[in-house]
């Protein structure tokens, strides 16, 4: 949807700024300048009142609002159906998906494994890259129910040019000025840094603005489903779509059990009554330990939602979509930096009919750096012909730790030719640059270090729960 039609506003954005007459002293033309950059790049006046309360709110006070545990109710593994349990009564006709169309979040660079393009255009296999078992996935379902089921992809600024020649329809969400921590005046480098992506919680403003809400129902679509590029387990899945319609609900949030290594992940509670995603920055440094612990918060948001077209339409209109603004800090050319983001799962609290469904884990499978590339690629993860994904053994996914050698996808492609069979791995752990070639089973615990420059080149082994040193 390249000819998307972004509703642009004659607003005098002059007027903007005086009926604001916020009064902020030597500050006042910093922050008008802000305005005006960030109106220029949106035309949104719905962004540019929300961009400028956050603003103004993180000026008196630049701290998160931090939620009290004591008055939250961790969602517990009794709390919410389970997707096993609908599969086996659902529908088996294909009236849901006809009103199903699919978004994925394609905003991220994989500039944490040392790439400069799209994360989903990372190559999985030797043929195809994690967009191509997207588009394997979509073809499957529309051939087998013979059924057109839109596919857009969701792109920042930073990954738009790049994603162009892959003929897949999608469209641009807003961005928004960066801003120096220290004094609160815009980052000038001149170059793209100077902006950010207010988050992929920004995906429902700018599919209202945009007119691609409404054409969709205009096409007859009444569900999205949204997840990440990255996560190829999250697959359309008829029962779900069937579910959201049968139960009426405008949002459902597909939540998986929490592990050690996700501790570190958003979670879902309750709060009068109401749930509601509670990431870790919104928890006091007292709390940690009581929200890191999967015995009290069991559940953590896998962000694959299904959300129903009219209810983002209407919470909009009615001004009830608050999502509330997360502050990320990062080094910019020395810099430190303040960008104010939304998250997408945060929305659950602003909808009058949401839930939670629990997935098992093959539906959450996002690569984050190269380990977790490394289990992607592994013998452990069957891959179909139709795009989709099984754990082999869902029961024990191993730990993997490489070092600094393998953390970028050049270094990663030199040193792992070949992934070796860990069918029956329990962790590995791989210091200095080990070159794994055919033929090398791991078993058990597992751990290789070379302390030398020079590459080690393992073939032809099974290592079994054994320390390698070289």
């Amino acid at each position: 949807m390249k000819d998307q039609k972004i509703i642009k506003n004659t607003y005098n954005i002059q007027n903007y700024l005086q009926k604001k007459d916020l009064k902020l002293g030597d500050y006042q033309k910093i922050y008008e300048d802000l305005i005006r950059s960030c109106y220029e790049a949106n035309s949104s006046i719905r962004l540019l009142d929300w961009f400028s309360n956050a603003l103004i709110s993180y000026k008196k006070n630049p701290n998160i609002k931090q939620e009290d545990l004591k008055q939250l109710t961790p969602l517990k593994k009794d709390d919410c159906e389970t997707l096993a349990k609908i599969k086996m009564t659902a529908k088996k006709d294909n009236n849901g998906l006809k009103k199903l169309a699919v978004i994925k979040l394609n905003g991220g660079l994989g500039t944490s494994m040392g790439c400069e393009g799209p994360k989903s255009l990372i190559a999985v296999t030797k043929t195809k890259r994690f967009i191509d078992f997207i588009v394997d996935q979509q073809h499957h379902y529309n051939q087998a129910y013979s059924i057109d089921i839109p596919l857009l992809m969701m792109n920042s600024f930073y990954t738009d040019l790049a994603m162009e020649k892959e003929g897949v329809d999608s469209f641009l969400q807003h961005r928004i000025p960066r801003i120096a921590e220290k004094d609160l005046t815009p980052l000038e480098t001149k170059t793209l840094a100077d902006w950010t992506p207010p988050g992929h919680g920004n995906i429902y403003l700018v599919l209202y603005e945009s007119g691609i809400l409404d054409d969709l129902l205009d096409q007859g679509k009444e569900i999205l489903f949204i997840s990440n590029s990255d996560n190829l387990g999250a697959t359309i899945d008829e029962s779900l779509c069937e579910y959201i319609l049968e139960k009426k609900l405008d949002f459902l949030m597909e939540v998986t059990p929490r592990t050690l290594v996700d501790k570190k992940g958003g979670s879902v509670c309750y709060k009068d009554g109401i749930l509601q995603l509670l990431e870790r920055v919104q928890v006091k440094e007292t709390d940690i330990e009581t929200f890191e612990d999967s015995n009290q918060f069991q559940y953590f948001n896998t962000n694959n939602v299904w959300v129903r077209l009219r209810a983002i339409k209407e919470a909009i209109e009615n001004d009830q979509l608050n999502l509330p603004v997360m502050i990320n800090k990062k080094m910019i050319q020395n810099k430190s930096v303040v960008q104010f983001e939304t998250a997408m799962g945060a929305a659950i609290k602003c909808f009058k009919n949401s839930a939670c469904i629990h997935v098992e884990r093959n539906r959450f499978f996002p690569v984050k750096k190269t380990s977790d590339l490394f289990l992607l690629q592994s013998n452990l993860v069957s891959k179909q012909e139709d795009g989709t994904l099984q754990w082999v053994n869902e029961k024990s996914v191993p730990s993997i730790k490489l070092s600094d050698e393998y953390q970028t996808i050049e270094g990663y492609k030199n040193l792992v030719r070949v992934v070796p069979d860990i069918i029956r791995l329990t962790s590995l752990t791989v210091t200095g640059p080990v070159v794994f070639k055919n033929n090398v089973k791991l078993v058990g615990n597992v751990s290789v270090i070379n302390e030398s420059s020079r590459p080690y080149i393992l073939e032809n082994i099974e290592i079994d729960n054994q320390e390698i040193m070289i």
